[in-house]
């Protein structure tokens, strides 16, 4: 029944086995003398693709957490490229907390273009992975993107928005307006002088 776990239902099988009933004359060879085994339905039918399932699981988790660590690195590398760049903006009036929004959003923006087709990706590959699957896979017609897969979907893309859009707009906001703007000029002045040397 709904709400009886594997521990409940071992004790009222062993109850049943303990007290038969006098109607049903029980014969040596199904005395129940051992009582009964309780087992999950779910267990019985995954347990021989279970230690495989759980190896994609980590496999999976461990790519999504070297994406999200790679797209961080590229995000503050990209930060203090444009640390000059948002040292003439906080120069020309901008506040911190335009800056920050406006790295914030652009972030996010790219978070959900990349969630977008991470979804596209996975329902490809979630249909091509059923029809290479091996045929005593068991319950093969439940695997398919559902609800709680896209909210987590739309949960890890908008952390790894936020935290990627965060981090490199603290520390521009953060960051002496003089140094970036001699970073920017120092810059500005290097592609003049390669310019010229080309010239």
């Amino acid at each position: 029944r709904a709400g009886v776990g594997a521990a409940g239902a071992a004790r009222e099988l062993a109850a049943i086995a303990r007290t038969p009933a006098p109607e049903f004359a029980r014969v040596p060879w199904a005395s129940l003398s051992d009582g009964l085994l309780v087992d999950s339905l779910q267990d019985g039918v995954t347990r021989g693709v279970r230690p495989a399932l759980l190896a994609v699981l980590g496999a999976v988790l461990l790519v999504l957490v070297i994406a999200c660590v790679n797209v961080t690195n590229l995000a503050l590398a990209r930060g203090a490229q444009r640390r000059g760049e948002l040292a003439v903006r906080a120069a020309l009036g901008a506040g911190r907390g335009r800056i920050v929004r406006q790295l914030v959003t652009e972030s996010l923006l790219l978070a959900a273009v990349g969630g977008a087709l991470g979804i596209v990706v996975a329902a490809v590959g979630v249909r091509a992975l059923a029809a290479l699957s091996p045929p005593g896979l068991p319950r093969l017609g439940a695997i398919r993107l559902d609800a709680p897969v896209l909210a987590f979907a739309l949960g890890v893309t908008t952390i790894t928005g936020l935290v990627v859009g965060l981090i490199p707009a603290l520390q521009a906001s953060r960051g002496e307006l003089r140094v970036g703007l001699e970073r920017g000029a120092r810059r500005s002045a290097g592609g003049e002088h390669r310019l010229t040397r080309g010239s």
